[in-house]
C-alpha cells in the first residue's frame, strides 16, 4: 500500500451501500443453509477432484475419466462431513445451528495448531475415526489408500488434509455461487439503481462473493474502480481507488472471480473480470499466455469462515480493502445497509466510529427484520439510542422495496 497520502483528499455528497448476504438471498442466490446442506447432506460421488487441483459437483465427463481422483474428493468431503457432526453435536445442545463458515474457521484452526491448540480435540477425533475405518476387525468398512495417508498425514502433523478440504469446500461454494439460474432479473433492472447512480459519488461495499453488483454495473454501463489493473497483459490488484472516481467498489470478503498467484518472485491476486467464471485450468493458460514470468494459482480469493475472517482482515488484500474501506467510508454522508445483520465486528465497528465521528451522517437499514436488529445487533441498541434521529429502519426486503420507498431513501 502507498503511504495513504490521498487520506487529505476529502469526498464530498456521497451515498455508499453495504451489502449482506441477505441482499444476495434476495436475487435468488442460495443462503448459508442451502450451501451448507449441499456440502454435508449430499452424497461422497457428487464431488470430484480434477488434476489441476480444482473441485466440481455433478461432473460426469471427470468423474468418468479420474477415478483415482473421486477417491480424493471423497476423503476431503469425509473430513468436512465428520468436522460438521461433532460441531453439531456440541452446538445443538446451544440451540446452535451449524454452517460451512464453521467448519471452514475449523480447519483453519486445524491448519494452524500452534494458534488453535483447544480445537486439536477434532483433529484427534478426525485420527481416531479413520483408525476405526482402518481396522477391518472392528467393521466392514475400508478405506482407500488415500485415506490411510490422510491419516498418517494427520498423525504426522502434516496439515495437507486440512487445507485440501478447505479448497474443496471453497471450491464448490464458488461454483454454486457462479450459476446465474434462478437469479431475479427484474430487481437487476430495479429503479433503485437509478436513484443510486445519481448521487455525486457512490462507495458500494459487498461482504458477497458473487457477482451481482458486477452484472448490475455492466447492464447499467457505469464505469467503476475495484482495485484492479490492467498490468502485463492481466487484471492484477494495485490498491487503487482514486479520489476522483464516481463509483468504488469494494468486495471486503473477496470474490469468487478473484484468484491468488505465485510469481517467480512475488504473490498477487487476479480478477478474471468475467460474469463467467473461467476454470482453473483456463485461467492457468490465460495467465501464462499473457506472461512472461513462471505462474501458480494457488487458490480462490475469498474470505470463508468465522474466527479466522478477523486474522486474515490483517493480511494481504482484505487489508487493503479494509484500509480504503474505513477512508471512504469516513466522508460518506449517507450508509445504506441492506442484507446485513451486523455481525462482523471489523465491518460494524467502523459504522460505529463513523456515525459517532460525522454529526450529519445518516444510517439507513433495509431488512425485514430491521428493527430487531437495531434491538439485538452487535452495539446496534445503545447506537440507536445515542442518534435515533439519524438511523433509518425500513422493515422490508430489498426485492420488495417501492417507490415511496426509493424516494424516502434517496430524499427525491
Amino acid at each position: 500500500m502507498d503511504s495513504k497520502t490521498i487520506e487529505s483528499k476529502l469526498i464530498s455528497n456521497s451515498t455508499a451501500l453495504l451489502l449482506g448476504a441477505g441482499f444476495s438471498i434476495a436475487f435468488g442466490m442460495p443462503s448459508t443453509e442451502k450451501l451448507t446442506e449441499l456440502l454435508i447432506t449430499s452424497e461422497e460421488s457428487k464431488f470430484v477432484r480434477a488434476t489441476w487441483g480444482d473441485y466440481y459437483t455433478e461432473e460426469q465427463w471427470l468423474r468418468d475419466s479420474f477415478n483415482n481422483i473421486d477417491m480424493e474428493a471423497k476423503a476431503y468431503h469425509n473430513i468436512i462431513r465428520f468436522l460438521y457432526k461433532k460441531e453439531q453435536a456440541i452446538e445443538s445442545k446451544l440451540d446452535r445451528n451449524i454452517n460451512f463458515e464453521d467448519i471452514y474457521s475449523l480447519l483453519y484452526s486445524l491448519e494452524h495448531p500452534s494458534k488453535n491448540a483447544c480445537n486439536r480435540r477434532y483433529l484427534e477425533g478426525f485420527i481416531e475415526y479413520l483408525d476405526k475405518l482402518n481396522d477391518e476387525k472392528k467393521t466392514k468398512l475400508k478405506i482407500s489408500w488415500l485415506e490411510r495417508d490422510l491419516l498418517n498425514d494427520l498423525k504426522e502433523g502434516y496439515t495437507k488434509p486440512c487445507s485440501e478440504a478447505m479448497k474443496m469446500l471453497q471450491c464448490i461454494i464458488a461454483k454454486e455461487l457462479e450459476k446465474r439460474s434462478g437469479i431475479d432479473s427484474t430487481l437487476l433492472t430495479s429503479k433503485f439503481w437509478d436513484h443510486l447512480f445519481k448521487s455525486e459519488k457512490i462507495n458500494i461495499f459487498s461482504l458477497n462473493h458473487d457477482l451481482i453488483i458486477e452484472r448490475i454495473l455492466e447492464q447499467k454501463s457505469k464505469d467503476f474502480q475495484d482495485g484492479f489493473e490492467l498490468k502485463n497483459g492481466f487484471q492484477e490488484f494495485t490498491d487503487n481507488f482514486p479520489d476522483n472516481n464516481k463509483i468504488n467498489f469494494l468486495k471486503l470478503h473477496g470474490s469468487i472471480n478473484w484468484f491468488n498467484v505465485s510469481g517467480s518472485d512475488r504473490n498477487f491476486y487476479v480478477n478474471s473480470k468475467n460474469t463467467r467464471i473461467e476454470s482453473m485450468t483456463y485461467m492457468y493458460s490465460n495467465l501464462l499466455e499473457n506472461s512472461q514470468e513462471s505462474l501458480f494459482i494457488n487458490q480462490r480469493a475469498f474470505l470463508t469462515g468465522t474466527q479466522n475472517k478477523y486474522e486474515e482482515y490483517l493480511m494481504n488484500i482484505y487489508s487493503d480493502l479494509k484500509w480504503h474501506y474505513k477512508r471512504l467510508l469516513k466522508d460518506t454522508e449517507k450508509l445504506i445497509v441492506i442484507g446485513y445483520s451486523f455481525g462482523d465486528y471489523g465491518v460494524t465497528t467502523e459504522i460505529i466510529n463513523w456515525m459517532h465521528k460525522k454529526m450529519d451522517a445518516k444510517l439507513i437499514i433495509i431488512d425485514p427484520d430491521a428493527n430487531t436488529l437495531l434491538k439485538t445487533g452487535f452495539l446496534m441498541p445503545r447506537l440507536k439510542k445515542a442518534f435515533p434521529e439519524r438511523i433509518t429502519a425500513i422493515n422490508k426486503g430489498f426485492q420488495d422495496l417501492k417507490e415511496t420507498d426509493y424516494k424516502s431513501i434517496f430524499n427525491t
